[in-house]
């Protein structure tokens, strides 16, 4: 009810947030709070709940991260990335692949924030209009730069501390992609973790 939940809401909402804790391991409090957090960051109804606990459950099975840390790195992206237009599957799967090389918790979530942030003034940068980071990463990846010459065009165009998350999107760019679907097609994943 402190996320703004009716009692009916909060009541059909529960068995999604008991099995997020129960998967997490973690109380219950702090299990709703992750869930409700990121539903509202971005600005999704309640009856989204199993949805966002899907996505959380898929992201924790497939990548070495956990919901806290998930919980963490949301804190900092998610109302950055729902106001630019990213779903959570999206910055869900971008945490999770910055997770298999040791970016997690805050450190992701104000990696991709600040990412995020200086996209569209990068996109003018390099002659593209265009507000999706991805769609930046994959112009500077086809203009086949060395990786000091990728390193510093990253460095300057989003700054330092985003550029290892940004060479490390870039690294497993094919596996973003399978790692998005997979999360688009989550529905379910809970119930049968």
């Amino acid at each position: 009810s402190m996320a703004g939940f009716s009692a009916a809401e909060s009541i059909e909402s529960l068995t999604g947030v008991l099995n997020l804790a129960l998967i997490g391991e973690m109380e219950l409090g702090r299990a709703t709070d992750i869930a409700t957090d990121t539903l509202r960051a971005f600005n999704l109804e309640a009856v989204e709940l199993d949805r966002v606990v899907d996505v959380m459950v898929g992201t924790i099975t497939r990548s070495n991260t956990n919901i806290e840390k998930m919980g963490q790195a949301m804190k900092y992206v998610a109302p950055v990335a729902a106001k630019l237009g990213y779903t959570v599957e999206e910055v869900s799967a971008m945490i999770g692949l910055l997770s298999q090389s040791g970016i997690k918790s805050g450190i992701a979530g104000r990696s991709l924030r600040m990412s995020f942030l200086r996209t569209m003034d990068a996109g003018k940068a390099l002659g593209i209009e265009t507000t999706n980071l991805i769609e930046v990463l994959d112009e500077l990846a086809s203009r086949n730069l060395s990786a000091a010459e990728l390193t510093t065009t990253l460095k300057d165009l989003f700054g330092i501390r985003s550029t290892p998350a940004l060479l490390t999107l870039m690294q497993g760019r094919e596996q973003l992609d399978r790692f998005t679907e997979t999360l688009n097609n989550a529905k379910g994943e809970t119930d049968e973790f």
